[in-house]
């Protein structure tokens, strides 16, 4: 890829992350306030353990929007990290399912911020099975245990 298309693909993302932030925002309200109803009043403790199946299960678009520190607080620390051009690529594994989160410095304040999402399984299959993401996201997923 020639230095000339690869600014061209940085300042297309760069073009379009005001608006897939605003579309982000507007689409994670409902999440925020639901995890909210169910945090326990005393969440300092810093013990975490993973959330029943079924309760307030993610979706893989309801990362896009979020920051780094975000994301470490919803799914723990990712897996495997690269910098590839203008993206970091943070990949969460379990032993069926690889999410690749691909965020991309927000230029008005040069934090990273979460774009896009592809999930595959472990044979390199992009996959559009929500078990298997479902899967991952429940058992990635931080809540404060209880007591």
């Amino acid at each position: 890829m020639t230095l000339a298309r690869k600014s061209s693909t940085a300042a297309v993302f760069l073009a379009l992350l005001p608006t897939l932030l605003a579309a982000a925002c507007a689409t994670s309200k409902g999440g925020n306030e639901a995890s909210a109803e169910t945090s326990p009043a005393n969440s300092a403790q810093g013990v975490y353990a993973s959330r029943p199946p079924g309760a307030n299960d993610l979706a893989p678009e309801q990362l896009v929007g979020l920051d780094g520190d975000q994301l470490i607080a919803l799914l723990g620390p990712a897996d495997f990290q690269r910098q590839d051009g203008p993206a970091e690529i943070w990949q969460f594994r379990d032993p069926d399912c690889v999410l690749d989160v691909f965020l991309y410095a927000d230029s008005s304040t040069g934090s990273y911020r979460v774009l896009h999402v592809d999930a595959r399984d472990r044979t390199l299959v992009l996959t559009a099975d929500p078990a298997c993401v479902t899967g991952l996201l429940r058992q990635r997923r931080q809540s404060p245990a209880p007591g």
